[in-house]
């Protein structure tokens, strides 16, 4: 399960009219340093419908599958295998828009390391994996799909 350890900088509401917001590179690797639970993830200001996480994984993830929202991710750190596509195995409802699975069979395997990008649309399975002893540090745009 997602957990959000902190937000970044004392305006990390999202306003309904935004302001500019600065994050520097410390400011967003202070507030990502210590993973609990092989994850450790926060909140980047934004504007309403969308949602920008950073986030350092020091383990693999559970298959995810969101709905209602397009996620475009961003390698800062390392390398890991983000698998997209595929039938998520042990699927499990978190809420109404967002699934949770063991692993993904049949999915594409992609070596994913810093600069690179992934857009992954709203429905599509996808997960990441960590090879022995990796840590990983990305950021996470998510998207409310328009209807």
């Amino acid at each position: 399960m997602l957990l959000i350890l902190a937000t970044l900088g004392s305006n990390a509401a999202i306003a309904s009219d935004p302001e500019e917001h600065y994050a520097s590179a410390t400011d967003l690797n202070a507030s990502v340093a210590n993973p609990m639970d092989g994850i450790a993830v926060s909140v980047v200001p934004s504007r309403p419908g969308v949602v920008v996480l950073v986030a350092r994984r020091d383990r693999s993830g559970e298959a995810e599958i969101h709905m209602t929202n397009d996620d475009e991710i961003v390698a800062r750190e390392g390398c890991a295998d983000l698998l997209v596509g595929g039938k998520a195995e042990g699927l499990r409802a978190l809420s109404e828009n967002e699934y949770r699975g063991s692993s993904l069979e049949g999915a594409h395997s992609y070596r994913f390391c810093a600069g690179d990008v992934m857009f992954i649309p709203a429905g599509k399975p996808h997960q990441v994996r960590l090879r022995d002893g990796a840590s990983f540090s990305y950021l996470t745009i998510k998207m409310k799909v328009q209807e």
